[in-house]
Order: C-alpha cells, then structure tokens, then sequence
C-alpha cells in the first residue's frame, strides 16, 4: 500500500482528516493537480504569467483565488476541465489547508507522491475492469514487445504504461480514467492519448477520414473487466466485427474487437472459465486454432488480483503466426510464486520473461510449468484450452508413471469399463412418484449407501428421464461439482433414489467390478488425479469428458480380490470407530452426571 511507502504523508493526512473533514482522496487528488499545475508552468505550457504556479504560490493562496485560476486555466488546458469534477468546491477547503498543499506541491524533494496509477488505481482501489496487478501489467508489455503505438481498450488502470515507450491509444467510459491519464502524462511524461468512449460501442480509433474503418495497431493490450455482461446490441456493427458474440456476457465480444483492431500481435485478459466453457466461447476458441491466432495461453496466478480471487488467463494472439503450436504456461505454479502478507506475486517478471523466450524455441524440455502442443491435439480435446488438460503436475506424472510401468498396455480408460452419467435436476411435480435424492453429503465413509432424505416428487412429464438416472444397486456416485472426488456405491435398497446434479453416475458394464472400481476411485493416487480435473474458480467442477479417460488399469484376479478384501475390512474398522465414538460419549455423559 502506498502509505506505507509515504508514513509522513499518510500520517499528515490522516490528522489533516479529522481537522478539516476533507477527505484524504480529495487532499490528494488536489496535491496532483497542483503538482501538475507547477510542471506546466516550468515547462512553458502555460505561457500566461499570472496564471503560472509560481505567480500564485508568490501570493496570498485563498480558495476563491484558486478556484478563478483554474477556472481561467481551464481555457487552455484539458487538465483543469476535467479536475473540477474531481475535486470539491475549493470552499470546502480551509485556507491553511490549501497553503499546507500548496507547499507540498512546491517542495517535490521533500514530499514524494506515489505514482499516480498507485494512488488512483493500486491497492484496493480497482474501478470496475482495472488491472490490479502491475506484475501482469508488465508481463503483457514484454510479452507484447511494442514498438511505436499501443492501442488499450477496456481498461481502467494504466499501470502498463510504465513499462513500454511507446505511444498509448487508450480508450473506456469512465471519466476518472481520462482524468488520471492527463496526470500521469504531465507528470510522469507519458503519451496517453485517451478518448472517453466505448470501444464495443463506438470504437475511437479508425483510418483517418474512412469512418467505417477501424485503425489495426501493430501490438493491443487489453484487460476487460471479467465475467462483465451487460446487454448491448451490436448485431448492426458497421464494422463486421461480432460473428461469435451471443447473450449479456461481454467476454467473447472483447475478444472480437480485439481481434479487430490488431495488425500484429495482442494480449488480452480472460476469466479462466473462456478456456473450457462451451457455446459461443468454444466457437471463438475454435476460430482461433482454425485459423492459427494463437501464440501462448498463461494460467495467472490465482491470488494476484486484490480486488477478485476470480482466476484468469492471459491468451497472447499472432497473426503472423509461423507454426502451428500453441505454448502453455502454468504461472500458478508454486516455484514461480511467493507470498508478500496475503497477496500471491510472482518471483520475477523479467525472469518469467526470459523463461518464455527460451520455451519459445525449439529445443526445450516439457514440464509442469510450460509445454507446447500441437493444433490437432487441441482440436481433439474439442477446443478447450484449459491449462490443466496440457501440462501435468509432477505428482500428476508420477502416478501416471507408476500406472505404466505396472500395468504397460494393459490399461483402459473409465469409459471402457463403465458407463458414465451426469445426474440431472429433477424438478417436483405435483401427486408425482416419491423419490429419493441422494446428494454428496450423505455418502457414508464405507460399505453400501441405501438411504437418502431429500424427497422429490416425479409425475409423468419426467418418467422416461427418471428411468434413465434413477439408481441401481452397484452403481457409484462421484461427487464432481463444488465438494471433488468423496465417492460412494449403491446398495441393495427399497427406496427409488436419483442422484443430485453435483454427482456421475459410474455403471459398471460388469457388476462384479464395482467393488474394484469403487475402491480403486477413492485410492490416494486416484483421489490426486480427480483434484487435477478440476476446473472453475467459484464452483469447482470435473466434466463428463475428462472422466471418461482416466486410466483403469486391468487388475489382476488378485488385486480383484484384495480390493474385495479391503472393501470388507475397511466397514468392519468403521463398525469398531462408531463403537469406540459411542464408549467416549458415554464417559462425557457419565462425567457431566447425565447418567448413574
């Protein structure tokens, strides 16, 4: 946080605070201006004497006096159009204060400010959309290499622009951002040009006098806010940009303007779910392996925002692509990582940098962290782009290792063996059939679950469905979304039972193998593989086609029956814990007096 860097400062304004009820954020927003206001006048930006900083610093320094200054600066200089919104009326202020930060803004030596997009932007400070993180900031900048003109869409932060320059083309709605843009230019000599305008809406940037042609830049950068829906319509675009945007969600239509405007390369910000979802996102995500606009998809670390724990990722785009890999990057992993109070920040960024640059060549080693893979591959996953689906965790790795070597080719996977369904949602019908819902929480530690105490009630509109889930002795229910990995297997029982939309179904084709299968899924080596499924950050979930292909090795009649074996053994040391459970209450009960 900035005031930890400023104490003085900080403390200063906390006191000012309460003397004068002018809030820090006001203070502050006044000190930049006034800083800003004395680099014009040294720089002779502002040509007019009396108008200049030293002119008034040089004389009496009275809100009413201010306030007629910068309404005459305002003239000339966009600044001090745009700060009135910004700062409240100068009366609001006593005179001793503003003498105080006049002071202030005069002695740059002695009163160092944050950097602007620190103070307006950092810490928890976000605004809807904003980066949030000045590593992945930096991160897209090097990954981006700009040369002349970076075009910035959609963004509330500009935390990039310490990092390249180049000349920035920025543009988003909100008027603080074209506020701060003009402090960070003045005072820290940048080239921002900013346009307040929607870029889905009414792109600023096209070629000259064609109106109806959008400007393409040679490197885009753009972090719209995540998982943003808003309903616009876009279906009349004059500039043919949306073919793969439905609904509210704004993702897939970021992405399209993005594509738009680049000549060369972009790096663009997505909710991790755009990697794995379906509908329009995995039409766009298919456009782009198709048509071989993808360079690299990065995992960013899941704790690096303040503001969200939403995970994202960083998709970089090429046009000019010469291959047809595509890289992936795991910056979620814990080598690349460390901890600074409660925040996750990477290591290095530079580093990182550098490590992509050498995984970019051809003679590299896959790991945990970095892999390429091959367009086909991709398209055979269906398109997805889920990080976890491409680079194995070591852990991963080494029980798919072990699994090998013992079993070499003798290995199938779960949709071999078993058949394998989503439960559905049921909905009550009235004077419908009594049916029992199992869900996650009942399953038992071990042995048969034959119970369940949420009741639906099915009629006639959804019998062929009930028939369809409705449960059978031997079958084993996983738990796939939000609790992962708790397995359970069906008994023998009256009750009809359906399972809740968190579990899969798993239907032996072989009854005698449930048993085997059952225990098999909640081993540790098992219960590891399931935890790597997973993807989703706000509800946790592993999808139907990634259980179809966990291996199942072909055990041997051996393994068949020590399993069995197992299975037995593991009820009977339940049955002796429910038993000691019950002697440790009754000597509770017996201490307490509750019994004689």
């Amino acid at each position: 946080m900035w005031q930890e860097e400023n104490k003085e400062l900080s403390i200063w304004l906390n006191d000012a605070e309460n003397i004068a009820h002018v809030s820090i954020e006001k203070m502050m927003t006044l000190l930049y201006v006034l800083r800003a206001w004395k680099r014009l006048s040294e720089e002779g930006a502002i040509e007019n004497e009396v108008l200049k900083f030293e002119t008034f610093y040089s004389d009496k320094v009275d809100a009413k006096k201010m306030e007629t200054t910068f309404s005459k600066l305002a003239d000339t200089h966009k600044l001090f159009r745009l700060a009135p919104s910004f700062i409240p009326a100068m009366f609001l202020f006593p005179d001793e204060l503003l003498q105080t930060l006049v002071n202030m803004a005069k002695d740059e030596k002695k009163i160092v400010l944050p950097r602007v997009n620190t103070f307006f932007y950092g810490d928890t400070k976000t605004g809807a959309g904003s980066i949030g993180s000045d590593q992945v900031a930096e991160l897209a900048v090097k990954l981006l290499k700009p040369t002349e003109e970076l075009y910035v869409p959609c963004t509330y932060g500009f935390s990039y622009a310490y990092h390249t320059n180049s000349t920035i083309y920025a543009e988003n709605i909100n008027p603080k951002s074209e506020f701060v843009a003009e402090l960070i230019n003045i005072l820290e000599n940048t080239r921002i040009q900013f346009y307040l305008s929607n870029a889905l809406e009414s792109p600023s940037f096209t070629e000259g006098n064609a109106s109806h042609i959008l400007k393409e830049f040679d490197a885009v950068l753009a972090f719209p806010q995540i998982n943003l829906k808003k309903n616009i319509d876009l279906k009349l675009d004059k500039y043919n940009r949306f073919h793969f945007h439905k609904g509210s969600s704004l993702d897939v239509a970021y992405l399209e303007h993005v594509l738009a405007q680049t000549k060369n390369k972009a790096v663009i910000r997505m909710p991790v779910g755009f990697a794995y979802r379906s509908g329009n996102e995995r039409k766009m995500r298919e456009y782009f392996v198709k048509n071989n606009l993808l360079e690299a998809v990065i995992q960013l670390p899941s704790n690096i925002y303040n503001h969200t724990s939403i995970e994202s990722i960083l998709l970089v785009i090429n046009k000019h692509k010469s291959d047809s890999v595509i890289n992936f990057f795991n910056l979620n992993h814990e080598s690349l990582l460390k901890k600074e109070g409660r925040r996750t920040v990477l290591k290095t960024v530079d580093g990182l940098f550098t490590l992509y640059n050498i995984f970019d060549a051809n003679d590299y080693d896959p790991s945990d962290v970095f892999t390429k893979i091959q367009a086909k591959e991709i398209k055979n996953n269906d398109y997805s782009l889920a990080i976890n689906r491409y680079l194995m965790a070591s852990d991963v790795a080494e029980i798919h290792e072990r699994i090998d070597e013992r079993y070499g080719n003798n290995i199938d996977v779960l949709q071999d063996v078993a058949m394998i369904k989503k439960s559905q949602l049921f909905k009550d019908e009235d004077g419908g059939e009594e049916v029992y819902e199992i869900s996650p929480s009942e399953f038992v530690s071990s042995g048969y679950v034959t119970t369940a105490t949420k009741k639906r009630y099915i009629g006639a509109k959804q019998k062929k469905k009930l028939e369809t889930y409705k449960l059978q002795p031997n079958d084993i229910l996983l738990s796939t979304k939000g609790t992962i990995g708790k397995v359970a297997i069906v008994g023998e029982t009256d009750l009809p039972m359906i399972a809740s939309q968190a579990i899969h179904i798993i239907r032996p084709i072989d009854s005698y193998e449930a048993i085997t299968i059952y225990m098999y899924l909640k081993s540790k080596a098992m219960q590891t593989l399931l935890r790597h499924l997973v993807s989703g950050s706000s509800m946790p979930l592993i999808a139907t086609k990634d259980l179809e292909h966990l291996p199942v090795p072909s055990f041997s009649e051996e393994e068949k029956r020590e399993m069995h074996e197992s299975f037995e053994e593991e009820q009977e040391l339940d049955r002796k814990i429910q038993k000691l459970k019950g002697q440790k209450e009754a000597i509770h009960e017996r201490l307490l007096g509750e019994k004689q």
